[in-house]
């Protein structure tokens, strides 16, 4: 190669890096000065933007700090307005446009309505066709706490024929009745009483293994009726709520594992 052919390569190289540059530029440019003229969400990362046309913009700026990674939203904002104050927040905050500032708002994330009854647990069986209900089991054995399924009300705490701690939980979700039976209790939260309102995070009491119990465990028994209430033939008695629990796992309803799906193994709720 001849030293003509040297510097022509080298030219050329310094041709394509500059040409680069120059098109990464013009598209700076553009996204900093670009037109919403439709209704999708845009991703830009500046803290001044220009909203020409009407339609909504989604303005997201990236900021490492630590392990967290924050972004802001900006929506529904009037035509030819100036957003140049941007508030960066984390994924359970939004902020929206009052005049000509940003404000940030806190926005709680949704409770989910069925949780897991125990911070810990395993399932060592499912609801079946001769087992109505899900048995858990947890390596912290009866310091294990038991925790209603859903918010609801206390509908009865007592001992079956054979010394079973039991407490039914009535619900009222969307609309329908549901009833959670807690069994095998080794014992009942102080203060516990019928028709307490209780939430999530009400301990009932905690794991065991009275009554005939193979090992310390929770019997969970969730099925879609109301429990004693003389309007539900299906489960006006406690008789009637076996048998119906009975019926319902025939037809393929499985209780907590119909309403939300139950994992093998867990280690919070």
């Amino acid at each position: 190669m001849n030293p003509d052919d040297k510097y022509i390569i080298r030219g050329k190289i310094i041709l394509s890096i500059s040409f680069v540059f120059l098109i990464t530029a013009i598209g700076l440019f553009v996204l900093r000065n670009i037109n919403l003229t439709t209704k999708e969400d845009y991703t830009l990362a500046y803290k001044t933007i220009n909203i020409k046309t009407m339609g909504v913009a989604k303005v997201s700026e990236k900021k490492q700090s630590k392990d967290n990674i924050f972004s802001t939203i900006v929506s529904k904002l009037e035509k030819n307005s100036n957003v140049t104050e941007i508030t960066l927040v984390n994924d359970k905050e939004e902020t929206k446009k009052d005049g000509n500032k940003v404000v940030q708002t806190v926005s709680k994330p949704n409770k989910p309505t069925w949780r897991l009854p125990t911070e810990r647990g395993y399932i060592t069986q499912y609801a079946h066709s001769n087992h109505v209900a899900l048995d858990i089991t947890s390596s912290r054995g009866t310091n294990e706490r038991i925790y209603p399924v859903a918010d609801g009300k206390v509908t009865s705490i007592f001992h079956d024929n054979y010394g079973a701690k039991i407490v039914t939980v009535n619900h009222y979700i969307n609309g329908k009745y549901y009833t959670s039976q807690y069994v095998h209790l080794s014992w009942f939260a102080k203060g516990l009483h019928v028709g307490q309102k209780v939430t999530t995070d009400t301990v009932l009491g905690g794991m065991g293994a009275t009554g005939i119990a193979t090992g310390i465990h929770l019997h969970l028994t969730v099925m879609d009726c109301n429990l004693y209430s003389p309007n539900d033939p299906n489960c006006s008695t406690l008789g009637k709520f076996y048998n119906y629990a009975r019926v319902r796992v025939g037809q393929g309803f499985k209780g907590l594992d119909s309403l939300r799906k139950v994992p093998y193994s867990w280690y919070s709720r």
